[in-house]
């Protein structure tokens, strides 16, 4: 039956931890402990380095730079597949087979660097990935072969794309960018083109988020 024990370990170490140190004195202190951990638990979910993230941040911080988003990853059900994204130069794919948790194959996307977005086009067989650069590039990968089949820049402004959602029965994506303030990019899916872009307005800052209502089409 269904169950929320991966939830309730997920929230095992805070518990452990809170009743040792007797939690935090301020309410400051309690958002800034929660979102440590919110951060900590998905690296570990998608199996990233916590410190070498962390320490990604502190450097964009120091530097005056977006946050970089965690590193993506997407499921394709059918195949029994998962894709992780690592953020390197260039970006890279690992292919993982979860039934037997092996690596099955490495992609380099040469040109696209350090890859922050991706989900699955199952109905048509492909991988997106967006890059978290300026301006900001998506890569079209083909996932009966594993390989890269073509890349985009967006235009001067639509900079470090950090979330999208897909509208498959409509053919068409949108990427939201870590700026301020945001922007949409919308890409036609079967043409692979970008056809248009739709600033937000002033304090509507880095949209790290994005779902998209499947019966209207409605974006959030």
């Amino acid at each position: 039956p269904p169950t929320n024990n991966d939830a309730e370990r997920a929230l095992r170490h805070a518990v452990i931890a809170r009743r040792l140190s007797f939690g935090t004195r301020t309410e400051e202190g309690s958002r800034f402990y929660a979102a440590g951990l919110s951060v900590i638990e998905t690296c570990r979910k998608r199996g990233i380095d916590v410190w070498t993230y962390v320490c990604s941040l502190i450097t964009a911080a120091r530097s005056g730079l977006p946050h970089p988003p965690i590193p993506a990853a997407a499921m394709d059900r059918k195949r029994r597949t998962a894709y992780f994204v690592a953020q390197t130069q260039p970006t890279m794919v690992h292919r993982i087979n979860v039934d037997t948790f092996e690596l099955t194959g490495t992609l380099s996307l040469a040109g696209v660097d350090s890859g922050s977005t991706t989900f699955i086009d199952a109905a048509r067989g492909y991988l997106y990935v967006g890059a978290n650069t300026a301006p900001g590039k998506l890569a079209k990968v083909n996932l009966k072969t594993f390989t890269l089949e073509d890349t985009r820049t967006f235009q001067a402004g639509e900079n470090f794309l950090s979330s999208s959602a897909m509208d498959s029965a409509r053919g068409v994506a949108y990427f939201g960018t870590n700026t301020s303030p945001g922007r949409v990019v919308k890409v036609d899916l079967n043409t692979f083109r970008r056809t248009g872009s739709l600033t937000l307005s002033p304090g509507e800052n880095r949209l790290r988020s994005a779902v998209l209502d499947p019966v209207d089409g409605s974006l959030y």
